[in-house]
């Protein structure tokens, strides 16, 4: 599934230990692949507020995380590269909503989201692939998104070595928090390969994305928008 791939990173630089904060902030949200992120807001069952991170992979379809979605969810919202009160681009609503029926089980925790407005026609989108798992081992992953404990709204990156994998996961030592559950797992192209989901003080974790649930996107991509 193509998109425009610039070069995320040139370099390798040495592993970093999760204990420590390696993030940095993005401050050029408006430009590519950054602003192909975005910040998903929804109201909780109870009605309360939530924030989850998204990633565009078509003009009106975003991925994150199912569990961003899958507990009655409403007022769904994708905002697309913004930096704390600087928003340049369009807010849409979300139309429709998919996730695994299985729940937030390991491997099936992901989600899709059909916009009302097809904001990614103003931004662009990134492209996505199915990794060989084990070739993923050693490689370097970027995680995008924003973050609960930095100024709010704020986009921040994250990129370290990829611990281990196995059928329907990555492990890896990018730092993460709350807030970032939904961000796209990027190779080094700015290509999605898994949706970033868990974590903890030792490594963070998310779904890589298989055959069946890449061509669900897909599938889902191209559909027309529903009332």
């Amino acid at each position: 599934s193509l998109g425009t791939h610039p070069i995320l990173e040139q370099d390798n630089v040495e592993e970093k230990i999760i204990e420590g904060d390696s993030r940095t902030q993005v401050t050029t949200t408006t430009e590519a692949p950054f602003r192909w992120v975005g910040i998903i807001t929804y109201t909780t069952e109870a009605g309360g507020k939530g924030k989850c991170t998204g990633s565009l992979v078509a003009a009106d379809t975003v991925v994150t995380a199912g569990h961003c979605l899958n507990k009655n969810a409403s007022n769904i919202t994708f905002t697309p590269g913004k930096n704390g009160a600087d928003q340049r681009f369009r807010t849409a609503k979300a139309t429709q909503v998919w996730y695994d029926k299985t729940g937030n089980a390991a491997g099936h925790d992901w989600g899709v989201i059909k916009l009302e407005t097809p904001i990614g026609s103003d931004v662009g989108w990134f492209g996505m692939r199915m990794p060989d798992p084990a070739s993923l081992n050693g490689s370097f992953a970027t995680v995008i998104g924003y973050p609960g404990d930095k100024p709010t709204d704020t986009m921040w990156k994250g990129r370290n070595k990829v611990l281990k994998t196995n059928k329907q996961q990555v492990y890896y030592s990018a730092d993460t928090f709350n807030g970032q559950s939904g961000a796209s797992i990027l190779d080094d192209t700015a290509t999605i390969y898994g949706i970033h989901t868990s974590g903890n003080d030792q490594q963070n974790w998310g779904t890589l994305l298989t055959g069946e649930m890449f061509n669900a996107i897909v599938n889902i991509s191209n559909r027309e928008v529903e009332s």
